[in-house]
């Protein structure tokens, strides 16, 4: 199986002989599934403290802030998607505090697609 050649040989070894692809994504599922608490510290200090640089566009900023929180979210921590929003809003910049006042004013939520392209 394809499967076996590309796994790490201490898993390999571990995993009981069968045919099906299923049986083996089951097994390492099952008992290789790692939350590790430093890697999970490390995602959510960077999607807390990071803030826009300036140098790289607000999109690429907006799309480092979603990896984080999806990398947390993965780590079963369970975050909002409105925390989100607001994390992106608090990281930009003075310059764009009429975008973060018209985003408070407005009754309706923006998706974090609106954002993305109202910011850019």
């Amino acid at each position: 199986m394809v499967m076996k050649y590309t796994m790490d040989k201490s898993i390999k070894e571990c995993v009981p002989k069968t045919e099906r692809a299923k049986n083996i994504l089951e097994y390492v599922k099952a008992n290789y599934t790692k939350i590790d608490k430093a890697e999970m510290a490390t995602h959510l200090k960077l999607l807390t403290t990071t803030v826009y640089d300036r140098v790289s566009g607000v999109r690429d900023h907006i799309i480092k802030l979603k990896h984080y929180f999806n990398k947390a979210n993965e780590m079963k921590v369970e975050l909002g998607e409105n925390f989100l929003k607001w994390l992106i809003l608090e990281s930009l910049p003075v310059s764009f505090d009429a975008v973060k006042l018209t985003y408070n004013a407005l009754k309706e939520e923006w998706t974090l697609e609106e954002l993305m392209s109202i910011v850019v």
